[in-house]
C-alpha cells in the first residue's frame, strides 16, 4: 500500500473520500420547494420583499384624527426605514408634525409634491382629496389603510385630547347639555367629519354631489379597521401587509385599552342618543367599516387551512378574531415566501368585494401554489 504525505505506520488518513463527497454535494444545484411542491416541477419564489410598497405602488395610511393611529405611524415609519423606503410621515423622518392636508387644513409645512410622488409610504392626517392635491394628477395606484371610530366616541376623544373643555366651563364631554354638546361636536369636526374627510376637498364639500357615496367608495378601496376592534385590525394588517411586521408589535401601538376605545362613559351621557341621531352620514360610514372589517377577517380565515379550534362558549365574532390573530402569530414564524403567499390568498379573496384591485402584481408567482398553513395546528 502506498501512502501520501501524512501517512504513518502504514495507515493513510481518510480525508480523500470526505473531500470527494463534499465536492459532489456542492456541485448539485439547490432545490427549493413550495409547500406541497415537487422537487422536479416547482421552485419556491424568492420573495425577500414581503410585498414592500414602492413609489409606483405606494402604501398610504389616511389617518382620521382621533380614530387611533399616531403610534401606528411610528411602526409604519420604522418598517419603512428598515426596508429603506422613501416616506413622508409627519412627526417622523424629519417631517414636522404640522404637515397635514385634509378638508379642514390646507397643506401646511409639508415637503414638496415631488417628495410625495417619490415616496413609497405616506402616513398622516392626509385625506384622499388633500393628498391628491399635494401629489398632483396621475398619482400612482396605491394600497391604503383607514381606521374608523364610533362617531360620538371620536368626538369625545377629540374634546378631551385637544382641551376643548376650556370652552365649556371645564366640564367633561359627558356632562354637557344638549346645546353645549352640539357646539362641542361642531368644534371637533362636525357631525359628518369622517365622511367629509374621505370625500371632500373642503368643509362645504364643494364639487361633491354625494359625499356619503364618495366616502363609501374610498372605504371600499382600502384596508380598514375600527378603534373598537383594534387588535383584530392589526392581526389582519400583519397578514395582508407582511412588510409591516408581526401582529403583536402592531397591536401594541394602541395606547388605549379596548374599554377606553369604545368610551363606555358615553353610556351615561343623557344627550348621547340625540347626538348620534344628528350624525347619520358618519354612522352609516362606521357601519360600513364594521362590515368591511368582518369581510377582511373572513377572507383571512378562508386562507387558513389549519384545523379549526372548537369552543362553543365563544361568539362567532370572537372565534373569527381569535382565529385570525392565531394565524397572524403563526405567520410571523414562517419564511417570507409563505407569508407572502398567505397575503396574496387574502387579497384574492377580497378582490370580488372591492372596486379597486388590492392584489399585488407580485402575487402571480403564487397562482399555482397550494396553501401552506395546513400543516401546523394551533
Amino acid at each position: 500500500m502506498s501512502c501520501t504525505t501524512g501517512c504513518t505506520a502504514g495507515r493513510c488518513p481518510r480525508t480523500a473520500p470526505v473531500a470527494v463527497l463534499l465536492l459532489l454535494l456542492l456541485s448539485v444545484p439547490p432545490v427549493q420547494l413550495a409547500a406541497g411542491g415537487n422537487a422536479r416541477t416547482r421552485r419556491r419564489p424568492d420573495v425577500p420583499h414581503l410585498l414592500r410598497p414602492s413609489p409606483a405602488a405606494p402604501f398610504v395610511f389616511y389617518h382620521i384624527d382621533k380614530a387611533a393611529g399616531s403610534s401606528l405611524r411610528a411602526i409604519i415609519d420604522a418598517a419603512a426605514a428598515k426596508a429603506r423606503l422613501g416616506r413622508v410621515i409627519p412627526c417622523h423622518g424629519g417631517v414636522t408634525c404640522l404637515c397635514a392636508a385634509n378638508f379642514r387644513v390646507a397643506p401646511l409645512l409639508c415637503p414638496r409634491a415631488g417628495e410625495f410622488a417619490a415616496a413609497a409610504v405616506v402616513a398622516g392626517h392626509f385625506s384622499p382629496q388633500g393628498l391628491a392635491g399635494l401629489v398632483g394628477e396621475g398619482a400612482a395606484p396605491q394600497t391604503c389603510l383607514i381606521l374608523f371610530r364610533e362617531p360620538l366616541a371620536r368626538h369625545a376623544s377629540y374634546y378631551k385630547y385637544y382641551g376643548l373643555r376650556r370652552h365649556f366651563a371645564n366640564r367633561s364631554f359627558v356632562s354637557l347639555g344638549a346645546a353645549d354638546a352640539q357646539s362641542a361636536v361642531a368644534l371637533s369636526g362636525g357631525t359628518a367629519f369622517m365622511t367629509k374627510f374621505l370625500a371632500c376637498r373642503d368643509e362645504v364639500c364643494s364639487g361633491t354631489r354625494n359625499a356619503t357615496a364618495d366616502a363609501l367608495s374610498a372605504l371600499a378601496s382600502c384596508h380598514v379597521g375600527t378603534t373598537e376592534r383594534f387588535d383584530a385590525a392589526m392581526a389582519f394588517l400583519a397578514l395582508a401587509q407582511p412588510w409591516l411586521g408581526a401582529r403583536d408589535a402592531l397591536a401594541a401601538t394602541h395606547e388605549n385599552s379596548a374599554g377606553k376605545a369604545s368610551d363606555g362613559s358615553l353610556a351615561r351621557m343623557a344627550e348621547a342618543p340625540s347626538l348620534r341621531a344628528r350624525m347619520p352620514e358618519d354612522a352609516a360610514l362606521y357601519r360600513a367599516a364594521q362590515r368591511r372589517e368582518d369581510a377582511q377577517l373572513a377572507a383571512a380565515a378562508a386562507c387558513d387551512d389549519r384545523p379549526a379550534a372548537s369552543n362553543p362558549l365563544r361568539s362567532p365574532q370572537v372565534k373569527l378574531e381569535r382565529r385570525v390573530a392565531s394565524l397572524a402569530d403563526d405567520a410571523a414564524t414562517r419564511p417570507p415566501h409563505e407569508r407572502v403567499r398567505l397575503a396574496c390568498c387574502i387579497a384574492a379573496a377580497l378582490e370580488t368585494q372591492t372596486p379597486a384591485p388590492l392584489r399585488d402584481a407580485r402575487c402571480a408567482a403564487f397562482d399555482d401554489a397550494p396553501s401552506v398553513f395546513a400543516s401546523r395546528a394551533r
